[in-house]
């Protein structure tokens, strides 16, 4: 758990640099930070950014952990939505809700009919 906290800032400052090399690089910057930061969101695994993001919101424990952890919390989400809603306005980028596989009902009433025959 040591390592998923001193991550937040890391992580923070990573994906603000991402975003401002995007906004204010030349070309080959834009490009460079635009494809790193599809493929931060586009991880598939359970170990992507947004899992690791998801993990450290629900551990935080306000008793226990630092303000500042909060506060880091807060700005990664704030950048990570903001890239997520500008990837997805764009048409080039689609977010799909995974689907659980069920399993179908055994009928156990026609089963029973079939055997009495």
């Amino acid at each position: 758990h040591v390592l998923l906290y001193s991550l937040g800032p890391l992580l923070r400052e990573m994906l603000m640099t991402l975003d401002l090399a995007r906004i204010a690089g030349n070309e080959a910057d834009r490009q460079a930070a635009d494809r790193l930061q599809r493929k931060l969101l586009h991880n598939d695994d359970r170990t992507g950014i947004l899992q690791v993001l998801t993990t450290l919101v629900r551990e935080y424990k306000f008793h226990l952990h630092p303000r500042s952890h909060a506060v880091h919390l807060a700005e990664i989400l704030h950048v990570v939505l903001a890239t997520l809603d500008r990837l997805t306005k764009q048409g080039s980028f689609q977010v799909a809700k995974e689907v659980k596989k069920r399993k179908k009902p055994v009928v156990k009433a026609k089963q029973a009919n079939d055997d009495a025959k």
